[in-house]
C-alpha cells in the first residue's frame, strides 16, 4: 500500500512542469520583467535629459527664442514635444510588461499563495491602467479571467500541476500583450538610419556613412538624439568660432559643458537603442513560446536561448552608459 501511494504521488507530480520547462519559462519571465523595467526607466530618463539638453542650448545660444503659444504667451520648448501626456501610456505599457514577467516568475517559482496572489493582483492593476491609457492594449474577458485565476492557484491541492495548468491558461493573454505593446516601445527606442546618435553621423556625415536607409517615424529616442546634435553643433560654433578667443570664460565653460553633455547623450542613445530594441524584438519573436513550453516538455526554442543572451547584453551595456558625476 505504501508503495502504491508513493507511486500515485510521483505520477501526479509528473503532471507538473519539468525542470527544463521551469527554466525556459523563468527565462521568458525574466526577459519580460527586464524589458518592461528598462523601457519605463529609459523613456522617463530620456524626457528628463531632453529637458537638460534644451536648457543647456538656451544657455549658450543668444539667438534661441521662446515660442508663441495658443494662449498668447511665450514659452521655451524644453521637452521638445515629448510631454508627460505622451509618456504616460508608454510607461503604463512598460509597467504592465514588468508586472507580467513578475507574475509568471511567481507562478513558476513561488511557494506561498500570498506571493502569487500579490503578483497576480499587481498584473491586473497594471493591465487595467495600461488599457485605460493606451489604445494599443486590449484583452478579452477570457484572457482577463485566466489572470484572475492565478490568485487561487497556490491554494489548491497539488500546486505543481496547478502551476502548469495556469501557465497554459495565461500564455494566450501573455502572447497577445507582447504582440500588441512591443511595437510601440520598439518604435520609441529605435533610431533612424541617419540618426546623429549613430557613430557615422555624430558630427555630421562621415566619409563612410550610408547615403540611404529605411524610413521610420520619429520616436522619443529620435527626438533625444536630434536635440543632442543641435546642442553639440551650437557648442562647437562657440568653441571653434572665429571669435572664440574673445569669449568670456563663463560662456566658454558653458559651451564645453554643453558639448560634453551632448556627445555623451549621443553615445548613450546608440547603446540604449541597440541593446533595448534587440531585446524587445526578440521578446516579440518568442511571445508564443511560453504556451509551447508549458504544453510540451520536449519543446526547444532558439529564441529562448537568445533572450538570455540579449538580457545579459543589455545588463552589460547599461553598466557602460555615461552618467553624470
Amino acid at each position: 500500500m505504501k508503495w502504491l501511494i508513493l507511486f500515485a504521488m510521483v505520477a501526479i507530480t509528473g503532471c507538473g512542469l519539468t525542470v527544463q520547462q521551469k527554466a525556459d519559462s523563468t527565462a521568458i519571465a525574466n526577459a519580460t520583467t527586464e524589458s518592461g523595467e528598462f523601457s519605463s526607466e529609459s523613456l522617463t530618463q530620456l524626457r528628463r535629459e531632453i529637458i537638460d539638453l534644451q536648457v543647456a542650448y538656451y544657455k549658450i545660444n543668444p539667438n534661441a527664442k521662446c515660442l508663441d503659444t495658443d494662449v498668447g504667451t511665450c514659452a521655451i520648448p524644453l521637452d521638445q514635444g515629448v510631454t508627460t501626456e505622451d509618456l504616460a501610456p508608454r510607461v503604463a505599457i512598460s509597467d504592465a510588461l514588468a508586472a507580467y514577467g513578475n507574475a509568471i516568475d511567481s507562478l513558476i517559482n513561488a511557494d506561498h499563495k500570498e506571493d502569487i496572489a500579490e503578483a497576480a493582483n499587481d498584473l491586473k492593476d497594471s493591465l487595467s491602467s495600461a488599457s485605460e491609457k493606451s489604445d494599443e492594449l486590449s484583452l478579452s474577458e477570457d484572457q482577463l479571467d485566466a489572470i484572475s485565476a492565478l490568485i487561487d492557484v497556490a491554494g489548491r491541492w497539488n500546486l505543481e500541476r496547478q502551476r502548469k495548468k495556469a501557465l497554459i491558461e495565461i500564455s494566450e493573454s501573455y502572447a497577445t500583450v507582447i504582440d500588441q505593446v512591443t511595437p510601440m516601445l520598439i518604435q520609441d527606442l529605435s533610431i533612424k538610419w541617419n540618426s546623429p546618435c549613430r557613430p557615422a553621423f555624430r558630427d555630421g556625415r562621415a566619409d563612410n556613412a550610408p547615403t540611404t536607409g529605411a524610413d521610420k517615424e520619429d520616436g522619443i529616442l529620435d527626438v533625444y538624439c536630434s536635440t543632442a546634435y543641435n546642442l553639440k553643433r551650437n557648442a562647437k560654433v562657440l568653441i571653434d568660432g572665429r571669435n572664440s578667443t574673445d569669449l568670456p570664460h563663463a560662456i566658454r565653460v558653458d559651451a564645453v559643458d554643453a558639448y560634453v553633455m551632448a556627445h555623451n547623450a549621443q553615445v548613450n542613445g546608440f547603446i540604449i537603442s541597440n541593446t533595448g530594441v534587440k531585446l524587445l524584438s526578440k521578446l516579440k519573436d518568442s511571445a508564443e513560446d511560453l504556451g509551447r513550453v508549458a504544453k510540451d516538455k520536449n519543446y526547444k526554442s532558439k529564441d529562448i536561448k537568445e533572450l538570455g543572451k540579449d538580457l545579459k547584453s543589455l545588463s552589460s551595456s547599461l553598466k557602460v552608459l555615461i552618467t553624470k558625476e
